[in-house]
């Protein structure tokens, strides 16, 4: 049920993303530097994610939780640069793969910070070679 509902909420975030910005006049500031260092979504998948070590904030600090299945939506990303440095600056950019994907869609969002789900992010450079994978949770998109 997870599932269907993670699935339903992305494909609703395509399919009504201006709408939803309209009627809450919402604007996303791109700014000039990202436009040179754009990516592209080349895959997009559901899964399940078994062995997740969730982390619990307390008062004295982080406490690991046992491992546990969790639901996980998958992208895979291809940055259009050969330079590690701007690739990780594009994706843990609030304005670039973080938060357009991530933190800031108003519909994976929600599912991210109830711990219902985690994103995980396979980059790829330009000519498409894997890089790395950055997995976000509820601590990724905290307000700072």
């Amino acid at each position: 049920m997870k599932k269907v509902l993670l699935l339903s909420c992305f494909i609703g975030t395509m399919a009504f993303a201006n709408d939803t910005a309209t009627n809450q006049k919402q604007k996303l500031i791109i700014p000039p530097d990202l436009l040179k260092n754009t990516f592209t979504v080349t895959d997009v998948r559901i899964t399940v994610l078994d062995g997740y070590t969730p982390l619990l904030e307390t008062n004295t600090g982080l406490v690991k939780l046992p491992k546990q299945s969790i639901d996980s939506l998958n992208y895979t990303v291809r940055i259009d640069s050969t330079d590690e440095k701007v690739i990780r600056n594009v994706v843990k950019d609030d304005y670039g793969v973080k938060g357009l994907l991530v933190c800031n869609n108003l519909s994976i969002r929600p599912l991210v910070m109830s711990k219902n789900a985690v994103v995980m992010v396979e980059v790829e450079n330009s000519e498409g070679e894997p890089l790395f994978v950055t997995v976000y949770d509820n601590r990724s998109c905290k307000k700072k």
